[in-house]
C-alpha cells in the first residue's frame, strides 16, 4: 500500500534527517522580522531537514523576494516595484536605496540564481547549497528588518 511505501521510505531516510537536523542551528530571525517572513525560514528549514533541497532553496528565494518587496514599499518605492517586480530589479533597487549592502545584495542574487537553476532543472541544490541559502536568507532578513527604528 501507499502507507507502507512511505513508511519504508521514511525509515530509510530518517538517519539522514537526524543528521541534517543536528547540523541546522535554530534559524529564527529577530522579533523585528514579520511573522509571515519568519514562516518562510521555518518552512525552508523543514524542507532541508526532510531532504527536499530544491524546495528549501526555492522557499529561501521567495522569502527574500517578499522581504525586499515589502521593505521597498515601506520606504515609498511602490511605483518602481510596480514598474518592474522581477527579483533582480528589486534587488538592484534595494541596493541603490541603501536597504541592502553589497554583501547582502550578492547573497540574495546568489540565492536567486541557484533557485532559478533548480526550478529549471539545470542544477539541483545539494545539502551544502541549502545550508548556505538558509544562513544567507536569515542574514538578509536580519539586515532588512534589524535596522528598523
Amino acid at each position: 500500500t501507499a502507507a507502507q511505501k512511505y513508511a519504508k521510505e521514511f525509515r530509510d531516510v530518517f538517519p539522514e534527517m537526524v543528521e541534517r537536523a543536528n547540523r541546522l542551528r535554530i534559524l529564527v530571525p529577530s522579533k523585528k522580522v514579520p511573522e509571515s517572513l519568519q514562516r518562510y525560514l521555518s518552512e525552508a528549514s523543514r524542507c532541508y531537514v526532510y531532504g527536499f533541497m530544491l524546495a528549501s532553496v526555492v522557499i529561501c528565494r521567495a522569502a527574500i523576494e517578499e522581504a525586499v518587496k515589502r521593505r521597498l514599499i515601506d520606504i515609498g518605492k511602490q511605483e518602481e516595484v510596480d514598474k518592474d517586480d522581477r527579483l533582480v530589479a528589486m534587488l538592484c533597487l534595494a541596493k541603490k536605496a541603501g536597504l541592502l549592502d553589497q554583501r547582502r545584495f550578492e547573497w540574495a542574487d546568489d540565492i536567486r540564481k541557484k533557485a532559478g537553476m533548480a526550478v529549471h532543472g539545470k542544477e539541483i541544490p545539494e545539502d551544502k547549497d541549502c545550508m548556505d541559502a538558509l544562513h544567507k536568507t536569515r542574514g538578509i532578513l536580519e539586515h532588512l528588518y534589524g535596522r528598523l527604528q
